[in-house]
């Protein structure tokens, strides 16, 4: 049955997450499983409108993907992590110090606010950035942020 291959999945990357293991495939798996479990519920919905069965089954799918989104976000949340670690790095070391007063009142306590500031600058003011700190911008144009 599709939910049980797929509390399986989940199970498996759950655990890999769990030991910081390279999820990817996992996750892929789980995606696949997840998604296999959605199409059996709605085709029983088409197909069988009115079944009792469908009572028990859509709570399954729907718990199923609430738990493969929750893992994604893990993931996504550490990528992220990952990121303003490489940022705090980076600043640290060419001794990039706060351009605007509100990354100095956040610095360093909050260096996700300083990340964050810089690359919406980045985005949506890049000449700012590169007259204000151009060793930072050349950081984000060469994606050394990823």
């Amino acid at each position: 049955m599709a939910a049980d291959d797929a509390d399986q999945a989940l199970k498996a990357f759950n655990a890999a997450l769990k030991k910081k293991e390279d999820t990817s495939d996992l996750q892929s798996t789980a995606n696949d499983a997840v998604a296999k479990v959605e199409s059996e519920r709605d085709s029983l919905e088409k197909d069988h409108a009115g079944d009792p069965a469908i009572a028990t089954y859509a709570p399954v799918a729907k718990a199923q993907r609430a738990w493969l989104d929750a893992l994604t976000l893990t993931i996504d949340a550490g990528d992220q992590t990952k990121r303003v670690r490489k940022f705090i790095d980076f600043v640290t070391d060419k001794k990039i110090e706060p351009f605007t007063e509100y990354a100095r009142q956040n610095w360093p306590d909050k260096p996700d606010e300083f990340f964050s500031e810089a690359y919406s600058l980045f985005l949506s003011d890049p000449e700012f950035l590169k007259k204000n700190s151009a060793p930072l911008y050349n950081w984000f144009k060469s994606g050394s942020y990823k």
